[in-house]
């Protein structure tokens, strides 16, 4: 019988990157679903950092097959960051999809009201900066 295991920083990283792009395409349609405009560099700064964040497991692998360690410090390492980036990837595709118009029970958005606030804020501060920026160099032109 085949036995689902995650082996290495490669396994976890290829599960972040999923993540990450689900994250990437609920962040762009809730803008578009909006009616704003991509910044590119808000948008570039959010591929960077998810997919940077995504890859730190890989090269904690790396780093364990260049030294020639079978060192459990390397692989419990990749096991607790592989978690904390996918707490905060989840973090931040709950809060894309609420934005995008997702529709939550009561019971649960009140356990998570908490641990969404500061995403949510996040991401509406960074919408409006945005939109004021793009006002200014409108009334300037």
């Amino acid at each position: 019988m085949p036995k689902f295991a995650i082996q290495n920083g490669a396994d976890i990283t290829n599960i972040l990157i999923i993540f990450a792009l689900v994250d990437i395409i609920l962040g762009v349609s809730w803008r578009l679903k909006d009616g704003c405009k991509l910044s590119s560099r808000i948008f570039l700064s959010g591929i960077v950092q998810n997919v940077g964040l995504s890859l730190l497991p890989l090269l904690m692998q790396v780093l364990e097959d260049l030294t020639n360690n079978d060192v459990k410090f390397y692989q419990l390492s990749m096991w607790i960051l592989g978690v904390f980036i996918v707490l905060a990837l989840i973090q931040s595709i709950i809060a894309n999809a609420l934005l995008c118009g997702l529709k939550l029970p009561a019971r649960l958005m009140a356990v998570l009201q908490s641990w969404l606030s500061t995403e949510l804020k996040f991401k509406k501060g960074t919408k409006v900066v945005f939109e004021e920026r793009e006002a200014n160099n409108e009334n300037k032109k």
